[in-house]
C-alpha cells in the first residue's frame, strides 16, 4: 500500500456527477463531471454499499456492473479518505463507493483533477 493520509482533501468529489463507467479485464475507469471534470482509474478492489449499509467488496468489475451502472448520471454529495487510503463517495441515491488501496507491490487506484493526478 502506498497510501494516503486519511486528511487528504477530496470534498471536490461533492457535487460531481458519474458520467462514464468503463470497464476493462483488470482496470475500472470512472469518469466524473461538475465545474472540472475528475477520473478515477482503479486496478484495486471495491466497496459497493447499499442503502442498507451492506457492504460487497469485489475485485472483478465486471460482477459489480449493475450497481455502478446505475450510478450513472447520480451525483456525489459526501467524499472522503478512510484508514487504510480508502477512497469513500457518497451519492445522492444513498449507496457509497468505496475504494480500496490493497496491494503492497502496484498503485491501486489514481485520482485526475484539475491537471493534476495523485497515485495510491
Amino acid at each position: 500500500m502506498h497510501g494516503l493520509s486519511p486528511d487528504t482533501d477530496v470534498s471536490f468529489f461533492v457535487g460531481q456527477t458519474l458520467i462514464q463507467a468503463c470497464f476493462g479485464p483488470h482496470d475500472l475507469i470512472l469518469n466524473f463531471q461538475g465545474d472540472t471534470l475528475a477520473t478515477v482509474s482503479i486496478w484495486s478492489s471495491i466497496g459497493c454499499v447499499d442503502g442498507d449499509g451492506a457492504c460487497k467488496k469485489s475485485e472483478d468489475f465486471r460482477e459489480e456492473a449493475d450497481f455502478l451502472l446505475k450510478l450513472l448520471n447520480v451525483a456525489i454529495v459526501s467524499s472522503q479518505m478512510s484508514a487504510g487510503s480508502v477512497l469513500c463517495l457518497g451519492f445522492e441515491n444513498g449507496t457509497q463507493l468505496e475504494i480500496y488501496d490493497d496491494s503492497d507491490q502496484y498503485e491501486s487506484y489514481s485520482i485526475h483533477y484539475a491537471g493534476k493526478s495523485t497515485y495510491v
